[in-house]
Order: structure tokens, then sequence, then C-alpha cells
């Protein structure tokens, strides 16, 4: 995540970071049982650079969904910011990127390679879903757009691969809802987010192809899931 176009600790040469402005993390939150892994944790890199804004983040894996995450960006500060968000993919993996409804945007997963056992050279394997909702409200639209990035394995050597970055605007307070789905089992999809910035409260209705929905809600305090209708929450 960068805000008007800073990392969250200056980076001022090669292989140097600027110990003067380095973020201060803060974990709120670690807990892990049989269902979901939840990290909440927080930094003031941006506070103590120019932009002045709070990042905060909430990571939930869970796992009755086989690997399905949940990641939930709070940002909080005076004045309009702009914000992106980047996801870096293996350099076999190939995004196809659509806006579905106002505002919201889903991209297909897809692998450049061979299916295993096949000759086929045809991209056709979907390794999985993602999905972007932006809380309605703020300042300018949000956009996900596949460009070109690069990976480093070893010091002094670059290999290009695919990045999908996530880019708006905002002002005062951002909420970022992104979900990622595993390819295959029961193909649940994301039907309807609220987000709710004041609150810091996240509702994620999903549904899967047998017409079966579950129901994200995930606050400060709590983490759940239930197989409800999103419209009875």
């Amino acid at each position: 995540m960068a805000v008007d176009g800073l990392d969250q600790t200056p980076y001022i040469s090669s292989q140097q970071w600027d110990e003067a402005l380095a973020a201060e993390t803060k974990l709120h939150r670690l807990s892990e049982d049989g269902k979901r892994l939840i990290i909440d944790a927080s930094h003031d890199g941006y506070l103590r650079q120019s932009a002045g804004v709070l990042h905060r983040r909430w990571l939930v894996l869970d796992k009755e969904e086989d690997g399905a995450l949940v990641v939930v960006i709070w940002l909080t500060g005076m004045g309009e910011h702009s914000f992106v968000q980047s996801f870096h993919l293996h350099p076999d993996w190939q995004p196809e990127i659509d806006e579905y409804e106002s505002g919201a945007w889903a991209a297909i997963l897809r692998s450049r390679s061979p299916l295993v056992g096949t000759s086929d050279s045809v991209s056709s394997d979907i390794g999985g879903h993602l999905f972007w909702w932006k809380a309605s409200g703020d300042q300018g639209s949000l956009r996900v757009e596949p460009e070109q990035g690069w990976q480093s394995k070893t010091y002094g050597s670059k290999e290009q691969i695919p990045v999908i970055r996530a880019k708006g605007c905002f002002t005062e307070r951002l909420g970022l809802v992104t979900v990622s789905l595993p390819a295959g089992g029961e193909e649940w999809r994301v039907e309807k987010v609220h987000i709710d910035c004041l609150c810091h409260e996240a509702k994620v209705g999903l549904r899967n192809r047998f017409g079966a929905r579950r129901l994200w809600m995930i606050t400060d305090q709590t983490a759940d899931t239930a197989l409800l209708d999103f419209n009875q929450a």
C-alpha cells in the first residue's frame, strides 16, 4: 500500500531505509482456531511523513472456505489523499480484470502454463478470483488495473511479473475490502459488501454455485461467518 505516492518508510538509497522516519507497528489482535486466522495491525509510517494518514489492516483467513482470504484496509487522516494497493503475482499467472458493477472490481487469475498432464498450451487453468470494494461516499472512484512489475530473486537481478494495482482517492477516511477466493470446490463468489468506516465494520456476502449464502461479519472485536441471507443481517 502506498499513500500519496509514499511508502510506509522512505527508501533513501540501495538497500537502505530512513530509520528516522521508520514506521512503528502495533499488533491489535492475533487469534487462530479451527475455523479462521485473524491478524489486526496498524502502522504510523504515513503519519510520520507528509501524508499524515494512519494505516490499519485486517487479514482474515477462513479455513472453512479452503483458504479464502479477506483483507480490510482502513486509512484515516485529514484532507484528501490518493492510494495504491498492489498485488504482485507469480510470473505464470495472467489476470483478467473487469468492473462487474459500479465501483466493484473482479479479477480471474489464469495460468500461462499448460495444464498438468496435457499438451494443451492454451491458458485455461483458473487459479483463483479477487474482488475489490471501496466504501461508498468517498471522493473519486476505484480503479483496478494490470501493470508490468518485477521481482528480484537475487541481488542485482530482475524478472518481469504481472502486478494488479487498485487505485483511488479518499477524503479523511477510506475502507477498502479485497477478497481472495480459490478456484474449485463449491465456487463461492462475492455477492454484496457493506463497509462502515466510522464503526470499522465490514460485511461480505457470498453465494456459491448451489445457491447457498454465507455472510462474513468483521469488526474491531470479532470475525464470524454464518450461512444466511446477506439482506437479513
